[in-house]
């Protein structure tokens, strides 16, 4: 959900997992900059 909201582009989210999300948007970065 918040690799989600990162590529919908919010600012912040509260979050558990905070490796584990940070991963996450890091993907959702990765895959938002190579379309």
């Amino acid at each position: 959900v918040s690799a989600l909201a990162a590529q919908a582009g919010a600012w912040a989210v509260r979050v558990h997992e905070v490796r584990a999300t940070a991963d996450a948007v890091r993907v959702a970065r990765a895959v938002e900059g190579a379309r």
